[in-house]
């Protein structure tokens, strides 16, 4: 493995995280994921007979094979609580469209991660997903093809990316909380926190009982964290969703992520601004403007040169321009 990973293109899910990165990587130029290898590369040979299969951190599979297709292969690897880790998943045989599912330990087995790419005919198909580990214990990893239909060869790998595996001081800084209903049924609210760790940018979500705590990737140290705020539900599933606001460092580009609180489905990914003319301060949501029954976003950011403040108002789904909102000029200290 590189130190650097360039993702090529992916067909499929968009909503995995390749996927947005290649989608960021279109809108604001090339885009490298730095890696940290917290732990030496070693390679462990498929064995269906030693199902699940054990993984550590740093290894990487040789000779899995999914085959027939309605047969799923299985691995488990051991981690703790706020560990952040990627999954990397290389499809080897054309057709082959890699579905990954991971469970949290027992007893709970609670699937944290699905996801899953489309190879086509000709093609074969990778992504990456990342994950902070919201317990201790052994996670359960499945591979099977999306259809059912396909067999054929592919590779998994598991680093450490942030946490104790990494023997390095670990670095968290919090930018924001917000509020959310009972999510885990115990009628207890909960609280997200928007936090970078080691510089990745991830959100906390916290049990205001302290019962129960998970958290959620949303961008690579390659972003600058800025806001974040809770959307009214857009899926349908009775919960509501959590908008992170960030900067490209590279670009300079403003960029919102969506995902669902509960499931923490990745529902959009929307470009704002380019903050070599505005620089973003806030966001929030605010109900459908455009009879849609979708609610809006409002990124709040100041013009550099002329310090005009204005609210870009974003469709929520579509990412349709729904205007700005004008408000007195920045003065004095800058926000």
């Amino acid at each position: 493995m590189s130190d650097v990973i360039q993702y090529e293109e992916v067909e499929g899910d968009t909503g995995s995280e390749l996927a947005l990165e290649e989608q960021t990587a279109q809108e604001t130029g090339d885009v490298t994921v730095e890696v940290v290898e917290c732990n030496p590369e070693s390679e462990v040979v498929c064995d269906e007979a030693s199902e699940p299969l054990p993984l550590s951190y740093g290894d990487h599979t040789s000779g899995c094979e999914i085959n027939p297709a309605s047969n799923p292969d299985t691995y488990e690897f051991v981690g703790s609580a706020g560990d952040v880790v990627r999954i990397c998943i290389v499809g080897q045989t054309n057709n082959l469209d890699p579905h990954l599912e991971v469970f949290d330990p027992p007893p709970s087995n609670t699937k944290i991660v699905d996801t899953l790419c489309n190879a086509g005919t000709f093609n074969i198909c990778s992504f990456s997903e990342d994950i902070v580990l919201p317990l201790s214990g052994t996670y359960l990893l499945a591979m099977t093809d999306s259809g059912v239909d396909n067999a054929g060869n592919y590779q998994v790998s598991v680093t450490c990316l942030v946490g104790d595996c990494c023997g390095d001081v670990t670095i968290r800084r919090y930018k924001k909380i917000v509020s959310l209903p009972d999510i885990n049924n115990n009628n207890l609210p909960e609280t997200a926190a928007l936090v970078t760790t080691n510089g990745i940018v991830q959100v906390l979500i916290q049990d205001a009982g302290n019962q129960n705590a998970s958290g959620m990737w949303f961008f690579s140290d390659n972003f600058r964290p800025v806001s974040m705020a809770s959307v009214p539900d857009m899926n349908l599933n009775n919960s509501l969703e959590l908008a992170v606001l960030v900067v490209n460092k590279a670009s300079g580009h403003a960029f919102v992520k969506i995902r669902d609180a509960l499931t923490k489905e990745v529902l959009n990914f929307l470009w704002v601004v380019n903050t070599a003319i505005w620089k973003p301060v806030s966001l929030t949501s605010i109900p459908d403007m455009n009879n849609n029954n979708i609610p809006e976003l409002v990124v709040l950011a100041v013009n550099n040169e002329t310090k005009a403040v204005q609210g870009f108002v974003r469709d929520a789904l579509t990412k349709e321009d729904l205007g700005t909102i004008n408000y007195p000029p920045s003065v004095g200290l800058s926000p």
